[in-house]
């Protein structure tokens, strides 16, 4: 089964019917793949929904649930897979120690000028070598500058019209 990481827009996607890539959304994880996303893609999906909520799409019994048993739904919902493994370097003089995804992305940052939080993602993903095939997103600037992040990085970046 092949694996995909899965950035924050396209499963926020899923639930809210407005957004362009609900249906895209919709089909993508009804396709047997292995569904991976980082610790980063729940602190968003935490922020996102607690603004959203009145947005979105749900089962009844969820709509006045408490925000952690939403993002738990999401997860077994999406079959979304949490991976991380964490590993440091020293950055700088001192010896500090900093994530190597956070590392990563910073020497990514010139190249890629991409949003923060973009970068991370792109970052973890590519950290995963050979774990995942692809990032799977609708993030406009990713997917404009796929080229370039497969050139870096190895990692191929897909839309989610793409993978279904």
């Amino acid at each position: 089964m092949k694996s995909i990481y899965v950035d924050t827009s396209v499963i926020i996607a899923r639930y809210k019917p407005s957004d362009p890539l609900y249906n895209d959304s919709n089909a993508l994880f009804q396709k047997e793949y292995r569904f991976v996303i980082s610790p980063l893609v729940l602190v968003e999906l935490y922020s996102v929904f607690s603004r959203i909520r009145p947005y979105i799409r749900l089962p009844r019994p969820l709509r006045g649930a408490a925000l952690s048993s939403l993002i738990r739904f999401v997860v077994d919902d999406c079959k979304l897979t949490v991976v991380y493994s964490l590993l440091v370097a020293g950055i700088g003089e001192g010896a500090r120690r900093v994530p190597l995804e956070y590392i990563y992305a910073m020497r990514l940052a010139e190249a890629l000028r991409l949003r923060a939080l973009d970068l991370l993602h792109v970052a973890q993903a590519a950290l995963l070598d050979g774990e995942v095939e692809a990032l799977v997103t609708g993030d406009e600037e990713m997917l404009e500058r796929r080229e370039r992040i497969e050139k870096l990085t190895g990692l191929s970046v897909v839309s989610p019209s793409e993978l279904i």
